[in-house]
């Protein structure tokens, strides 16, 4: 981890210990998708099929939340990876934005 950015070492965090910011990940009320209305969780936020962000695969996920941590020779995907998550948390962001002011 000490090979990453300060902002990619926090999203693997988030995602490690499912603290991305969704209701689901803090014990309130399960949300629907905003994207495609299913349940939403770190996992689904990830695999969203109705996501315009692409690239991160299950593979990629199971690096970032395996036993052991992400290894020393995997850090490039894993950055990638987080960079990818990110970027996923602000399309999501952006649509519950315009969902909730025009319904």
């Amino acid at each position: 981890m000490k090979d990453l950015t300060w902002e990619n070492s926090r999203t693997v965090f988030e995602v490690r210990t499912n603290m991305l910011k969704l209701n689901s990940n803090y014990g309130q009320k399960d949300e629907q998708c905003y994207i495609c209305v299913k349940q939403e969780t770190t996992r689904h936020i990830l695999e969203c099929e109705g996501s315009t962000v692409k690239g991160l695969t299950l593979e990629r996920y199971k690096h970032m939340i395996g036993k052991e941590g992400p290894q020393t020779d995997e850090m490039n995907s894993v950055s990638q990876s987080a960079e990818i998550v990110r970027k996923k948390m602000e399309e999501r962001s952006k649509i519950k934005t315009i969902v909730n002011k025009y319904g």
